[in-house]
């Protein structure tokens, strides 16, 4: 019995001393930063080569399939895109980034001028287990709007992305991992689009370092004039009606005619899709698409267009449902303007079914006073604005 507050003493201290003279026990594997993470993936894919082509394949769930073919040099880019009856370019040759629209008309792209306020973004990166062992990588906004990648810590490479948007995220995951020309990267990539609601994989179908040239990667020459002008006249009057702040342009498919609004601020050359299902024009690529609401778009090939006296042939055109009214006038497509270069270059401002392509080697003039927009053929091969 007088053993007992000894013995109690020693219970309740041993544990006391044994947690202050134990080995500590060995801390978790700290987690690495973005750019550490980042220069182990470029270690683990090999060097990038700067001069390489490669041709990739990617089949949609929308029934289309591209071939995709790139040229990369140290001074500059080219990719083309051919779905079916489309062909597309874009690239940067030195300082000068370019595009080639549906029609084959070549734009500059402006530069940024760097006025907007740039969007805030925070990377941070957390330790993972599925899908794999390792990292994600997450640059994201404050509304947690941005992308995250899922990087193997085993093999130092991305397995998934998430491009994640207010109006739905771009899941891509990436296999057929293989040593390619001294690089290991995906050669297949699988990407499941919330935002266009498709799914599709692209297949990287040849891979060569060093096999580009200087003229692979050139500004090209418009694929071809799409706008017939009369012979024998110095200018031609566009049919037009001045409405509540628009202009509008009367184009005729067919029997059909069709109002649509002069609009420099409108990205292509565009019909309502009521419109193309009525004419009976065929649709390719039907996807969903948000702008100030979700709806469906696709592409399609107007056979013919006239513009008073002006013509011109297999138009393509983008579908988007957009008809309304402005007074008396139901506007059912939209004009849009760029600067072109490369031979039939111009400048000029165009809107609706009808693109810059209406506008190749004529100037635009404006008479607001007399409500008339007329073109005249250019000698100098440029399109200049005129108002007066």
């Amino acid at each position: 019995m007088t053993n007992e507050p000894g013995r109690l003493i020693a219970v309740l201290i041993f544990p006391l001393v044994f947690a202050l003279t134990a080995p500590a026990l060995p801390a978790a594997d700290a987690v690495p930063d973005s750019a550490t993470i980042r220069e182990k993936m470029r270690a683990a894919n090999g060097p990038a080569p700067p001069v390489f082509r490669e041709t990739d394949e990617t089949v949609v769930s929308n029934g289309s399939t591209t071939i995709e073919r790139d040229y990369v040099t140290a001074s500059g880019r080219r990719y083309t895109f051919d779905t079916g009856r489309f062909h597309t370019e874009r690239g940067v040759n030195g300082t000068d980034a370019w595009h080639m629209n549906d029609n084959g008309q070549v734009i500059l792209d402006q530069p940024d001028p760097g006025l907007a306020t740039r969007e805030q973004m925070t990377t941070t990166v957390e330790a993972i287990h599925t899908p794999v062992e390792g990292y994600v990588i997450a640059t994201l906004n404050v509304q947690k709007l941005g992308r995250k990648d899922y990087v193997d810590s085993a093999t130092w490479r991305i397995v998934r992305r998430e491009d994640i948007s207010a109006n739905g995220v771009a899941v891509t995951t990436y296999d057929d991992v293989r040593l390619d020309h001294g690089r290991m990267f995906a050669h297949h990539l699988h990407v499941d689009n919330g935002y266009a609601h498709t799914t599709s994989n692209l297949r990287v179908t040849e891979y060569a370092p060093g096999d580009v040239t200087a003229a692979d990667v050139a500004v090209p020459n418009p694929r071809r004039a799409l706008v017939e002008f009369p012979a024998g006249v110095s200018s031609v009057d566009l049919p037009v009606t001045f409405t509540r702040g628009h202009v509008d342009v009367r184009v005729m498919i067919g029997n059909r005619g069709l109002d649509l609004v002069l609009d420099s601020g409108a990205s292509g050359i565009t019909i309502d899709s009521a419109v193309v299902r009525e004419l009976g024009l065929p649709e390719f690529g039907k996807r969903s698409q948000v702008t100030a609401g979700r709806y469906t778009t696709a592409r399609t090939i107007v056979p013919e267009m006239r513009v008073g006296a002006l013509a011109m042939h297999d138009v393509a055109v983008q579908e988007i449902p957009q008809g309304w009214n402005a007074g008396n006038v139901k506007e059912v497509g939209r004009f849009v303007g760029y600067r072109v270069v490369g031979r039939g270059s111009y400048e000029g401002n165009v809107d609706g079914a009808i693109g810059p392509e209406f506008l190749q080697l004529f100037t635009l003039g404006f008479d607001y006073g007399n409500s008339r927009i007329y073109l005249v053929p250019n000698r100098d091969g440029r399109l200049a604005l005129g108002i007066r």
